[in-house]
Formats: structure tokens, sequence, C-alpha cells
């Protein structure tokens, strides 16, 4: 069975789930979604003022995970659904950056973030190859 990846429609699939999807995801995965973001961010080595990147932020996971570590971390999420976005908005106010746009097509320049983070969103895009490139070419070349 293959999925449709086409961007508009992935789009309007998690606008019309936003407001549900925390708490769909939280029961689906009996929480182990959490532990499985906490572990892999646990393996990065963090400082102060770093500029992180996350893509397909959607509510903001990974954001909230990092806003609890003892950094003052730039951090900037990023995702193509504007209502998975107004949910991430709503819990973290101004303390985030969040843009929608798509991954395969990422509004920053090149060699800007020191860390990339992606949790269970590629197999959302279409063309993967693409949002690697992106990743890679707006990641700082030690990042």
């Amino acid at each position: 069975m293959t999925t449709d990846k086409n961007p508009e429609k992935i789009a309007d699939m998690f606008d019309n789930i936003a407001h549900s999807y925390d708490r769909n995801n939280n029961i689906i995965s009996l929480g182990l979604h959490k532990k499985v973001k906490e572990l892999a961010l646990s393996e990065l080595n963090y400082e102060n003022e770093m500029k992180i990147l996350d893509i397909c932020s959607g509510t903001g996971d990974i954001e909230e995970i990092l806003l609890g570590k003892k950094y003052n971390l730039d951090i900037t999420g990023v995702d193509f659904s504007n209502k998975m976005l107004d949910v991430a908005r709503q819990k973290f106010f101004d303390k985030i950056h969040f843009i929608c746009a798509d991954a395969a097509n990422l509004p920053f320049s090149n060699n800007v973030f020191d860390i990339i983070t992606m949790t269970f969103g590629l197999r959302n895009i279409q063309n993967r190859e693409k949002a690697i490139q992106e990743a890679y070419r707006v990641l700082k070349p030690s990042g």
C-alpha cells in the first residue's frame, strides 16, 4: 500500500488532525514516542547560543524537550501544516520561532544551523532526497 505524499494533501491531512494530534499520538504510542525523542536528543552535544532547526516540527514535541535543556538555545521549528504550527505556537508563545515551510525547500541561507533534528517526518515527505539535501545545505559544516 502506498500513500500519496503530495505536499498539499499531507499538509491538509495534518491541518485536519492538528488539535487532536498530541492526544492521539500519546494514546497510539503509549507515550513511547516522547521517550524515543528524549533518547535521541540526549545523544547531542549542546552549547549556549546554538541555533537548532527542527524540521517537520508539528506541534512541537522536540521543541519542548529542547527547552528543558540547561542551555540558551535559539530554536526554530519548520512544518508545512499551519494548523500544527498554530498548536505549537499556543504552547510556546514567543520562545520558539515557528515557520510554515516545506522541508524540501527551506527558507534559510546556507550553513545557518548547528543542529538539525527531524523525528518521524521523513515518512511524510514526497521528495525525501531533496529534503535531506536541504537539511545539509542549511547545516553548518561543523554541525
